[in-house]
């Protein structure tokens, strides 16, 4: 009988979030970056942009923003995606 191998594929370790006051979402585009560098530089941990969003006042529909915005940090090295489709810092 053969039985199933699980593999855990997060290579990185999932800490805490760190509570931080709500800022306001930034109206120019370098705010924003910087805004979204600096939750994740923060927090420490890996997150999804639900997460990241969740870091800012509102409840606008800013998700794909945020995607786009956390992708633009992966490509310049200012963060990393991970296997499970979070970033971090």
């Amino acid at each position: 009988m053969q039985q199933e191998l699980i593999v855990d594929d997060q290579t990185t370790p999932v800490k805490p979030k760190v509570k931080v006051e709500k800022q306001p979402w930034p109206k120019s585009l370098p705010e924003r970056i910087s805004a979204v560098r600096k939750v994740l530089v923060e927090q420490q941990a890996a997150m999804t942009p639900q997460d990241v969003d969740a870091s800012f006042k509102g409840g606008r529909c800013r998700i794909a923003n945020i995607e786009e915005l956390l992708d633009t940090l992966v490509t310049v090295g200012q963060a990393r995606l991970t296997p499970n489709h979070t970033y971090v810092d």
